[in-house]
């Protein structure tokens, strides 16, 4: 059962009043509501426009999403949906970064990880304070610590991704039976995406992925993002803050994979900020059973962890 806070919000997600919406959230979790902390944090990194440098333009010490999801989920220590949520933001955040060619470790996984000598700093306990080693963060988040210093960027990925997976272990400590956990634990151990043996078909699960390629410099090369869902109206808040505005990043091409049961079928999304309500977008109804929240998935060979991949500024 959620709070009446959260339960206003939803109301404005599926109406298309997203500001309303930010305002309601952020308010409630300032004033320490743990749960509107982790509806706000949750949509928030379903979003790219949830960035703001520093005034020297180094990166700055917290992503807003991260930082909500760290508060909800140190005020919620038994909540596997906070918990995995978090776990899996730290994932995306470090599979992000695994291939930037001007870094020297860009296939490092879990395994690599374990014997590297790196001080994470890390206390097991469940209402341990998270310090990375690197810089520690407020409110048990992850500080990058780098000040913009790429050559800092892979020893940081390599606390991310040894945090998640400390963190999905955790739950699964407490909750053997939690299968967004036990997957997401596969998929960081996976850090070179082999090994993860998960096949949508085989699994049977509805969910959604929106893939969009977008122009990354001015030398026209493109990268491709995705989100991963099972509620429409979150990826209608996702494309409105992505696609949505003519000052955003540049977009080629998007693409909506549904898959119902499995079985996927594609459209293909035109992207024009002037002609698109996305608020208003028409995406089919799932079918039971859904993907569990939180869980990744498999698809063309890629590990997609559940929520929206983009490369953050770390």
């Amino acid at each position: 059962m959620t709070s009446a806070v959260v339960d206003r919000a939803r109301a404005l997600l599926t109406a298309g009043e997203y500001g309303d919406l930010r305002r309601v959230l952020r308010t409630a979790a300032e004033a320490g509501d743990a749960e509107a902390a982790l509806e706000l944090g949750w949509l928030l990194s379903l979003r790219w426009d949830q960035w703001a440098e520093v005034e020297d333009g180094r990166w700055p010490e917290r992503w807003e999403p991260e930082w909500w999801l760290s508060r909800a989920a140190r005020s919620r220590p038994d909540d596997p949906k906070a918990q995995v949520l978090l776990a899996g933001l730290w994932a995306r955040m470090a599979d992000s970064m695994s291939d930037d060619p001007d870094l020297a470790d860009d296939e490092i996984g879990i395994d690599s990880i374990v014997d590297a000598e790196i001080d994470s700093g890390i206390d097991s306990s469940a209402d341990a304070e998270i310090d990375s080693g690197i810089g520690s963060g407020v409110d048990g988040g992850i500080d990058s610590g780098t000040d913009g210093d790429v050559r800092l960027v892979p020893r940081f990925r390599a606390t991310l991704w040894r945090q998640a997976a400390e963190r999905y272990t955790r739950v699964l400590a407490a909750d053997p039976a939690c299968v967004a956990a036990a997957s997401g634990l596969l998929a960081a151990r996976a850090g070179d995406h082999e090994g993860f043996g998960w096949d949508p078909e085989t699994a049977g699960f509805s969910f959604l992925i929106c893939s969009i390629e977008a122009r990354v410099d001015n030398q026209g090369n493109t990268a491709w993002q995705h989100i991963v869902v099972t509620d429409p109206d979150e990826l209608r808040w996702a494309l409105a803050g992505l696609l949505g505005d003519e000052d955003q990043v540049p977009i080629e091409h998007a693409v909506l994979n549904v898959f119902q049961r499995g079985q996927p079928t594609t459209v293909d999304l035109v992207v024009d900020p002037d002609e698109w309500d996305w608020a208003k977008l028409r995406i089919p109804h799932l079918m039971e059973p859904l993907l569990p929240f939180g869980h990744p998935v498999f698809v063309d060979d890629e590990i997609l962890h559940f929520g929206y991949h983009a490369e953050p500024p770390y």
